[in-house]
């Protein structure tokens, strides 16, 4: 399973996002500050190309997932670059 890590500042404090795709499983999985959701991704996360839009905090943010199962985070309109792994 990949997994990418950001930490993110905002007002409130910094926030942890975890974005983890299983293609075996066919389905990925968002941790915002420990709590988790799944999302599918597809046959063997081939097809997972979406954008999710969450708050952290007062804020909105935006995971792009490109349609190779890549995921960026998108916070005050910049790309946060992940935490090296």
């Amino acid at each position: 399973m990949k997994q990418t890590i950001w930490r993110v500042d905002t007002e409130e404090g910094i926030h942890t996002v975890t974005y983890a795709i299983s293609r075996l499983k066919g389905r990925i999985t968002v941790s915002i500050e420990g709590d988790a959701f799944t999302l599918p991704a597809g046959l063997l996360g081939l097809k997972a190309a979406r954008r999710e839009i969450f708050r952290l905090g007062d804020e909105q943010a935006v995971l792009a997932v490109d349609g190779k199962g890549r995921a960026a985070l998108i916070f005050r309109a910049e790309t946060v670059s992940p935490i090296p792994s």
